[in-house]
């Protein structure tokens, strides 16, 4: 199996910041040992579906503790081989190995497995990864509208895509879109879980057939629904959801800067300037601490926004990791906003 995705980590790196001649004078060997971690050893398992047959053509994708990553597709006999480095730390040896299947009939399968890569064989083996249904894919549904009007769509599943008049840039008259929901293809990484499946949203110009790449003009809103069930199945709170896009470009998920929760009707608000593959991810499975609640007393509310308030300040040197709300590493009023989203939303 070929993987599309090979990820060699950097095993050491010194940089001499505080030695004389570092800058412009500096030679071009001076102080700089960079040691490339090969990849030596691989992940092999197998992808029945609920009957024990093998599955063959699954997309299988992998991820360590360390931000390791990689991904490929089951054979003919339902295996797949992942080939993937052996870290020296324990937590790049801990992999999830996640696989997921599209059906003729429209639903979706996916099955996730823990796989310890540590010791000294160069063969890892994982447990097979059962696929269990998690619903029904929605038709992939195509419009047509007038460029200055825009556009707005509601799936069945409930997923709004709402593009204004004049966002799209384009000289054209009339547009295309495409929204296709996809589960195959769509990895997961570390602290981006793929809840359900995603969307592919695609614009293209009618006269022409050239697809519309880029910033677009303006701002459109789109609206994603979710399942209580999904979430209970998987372990995972409403208040880890996050919208995020897969970049190409890095293999990795991007989260939304910002977006409008509503637990109460399972659904979350954003915008964005740019058409990619989006999905509701979550940055957490399974972990019982609130997100948010700053002080550890079991409730978030304006308590956890003053503290939030203080670390910005500098008052409180010690950060919580759940402390940051948002998933952008860092602890800010942007937290604090969404603390106090959550409170409103409550």
């Amino acid at each position: 199996m070929v993987a599309s995705c090979l990820r060699e980590s950097a095993a050491r790196t010194t940089l001499p910041w505080n030695r004389p001649g570092w800058g412009r004078d500096a030679k071009e060997d001076d102080g700089v040992t960079l040691k490339l971690r090969g990849a030596d050893i691989f992940l092999a398992g197998t992808v029945p579906d609920t009957e024990g047959n093998p599955v063959p053509g699954a997309s299988v994708s992998a991820y360590s503790g360390d931000g390791q990553k990689m991904d490929g597709r089951t054979d003919i006999s339902g295996d797949y081989r992942l080939y993937i480095a052996r870290a020296d730390e324990n937590s790049g040896n801990d992999w999830t190995v996640t696989a997921v299947r599209e059906s003729a009939d429209g639903k979706y399968h996916r099955g996730r497995i823990q796989c310890d890569a540590s010791g000294t064989d160069q063969t890892v083996p994982a447990e097979d990864i059962s696929l269990t249904s998690r619903g029904e894919l929605s038709v992939t549904q195509t419009g047509e509208f007038r460029a200055e009007d825009g556009w707005s769509h509601t799936l069945s599943d409930g997923t709004r895509i709402q593009i204004p008049g004049n966002a799209v840039p384009t000289d054209e008259e009339f547009v295309k879109a495409i929204v296709e929901p996809r589960a195959d293809g769509v990895p997961e990484s570390s602290g981006n879980h793929i809840i359900s499946h995603g969307y592919s949203v695609s614009l293209f110009e009618r006269e022409s057939g050239r697809e519309i790449l880029g910033m677009l003009d303006r701002d459109i809103l789109m609206t994603f629904r979710y399942s209580g069930t999904d979430l209970t199945d998987q372990g995972i709170q409403a208040q880890n959801i996050r919208p995020a896009y897969f970049s190409e470009a890095s293999g990795s998920w991007q989260r939304a800067e910002s977006f409008t929760p509503d637990t109460s009707a399972n659904r979350i608000t954003f915008q964005t300037g740019h058409l990619s593959v989006w999905a509701l991810v979550a940055t957490q499975i399974g972990d019982e601490a609130e997100p948010g609640d700053m002080n550890s007393d079991g409730a978030v509310d304006l308590a956890d926004v003053i503290a939030v308030l203080r670390t910005c300040v500098q008052y409180s040197p010690s950060v919580p990791k759940k402390a940051d709300v948002t998933g952008d590493d860092r602890i800010g009023l942007a937290d604090a906003i969404h603390i106090l989203r959550q409170i409103a939303g409550n």
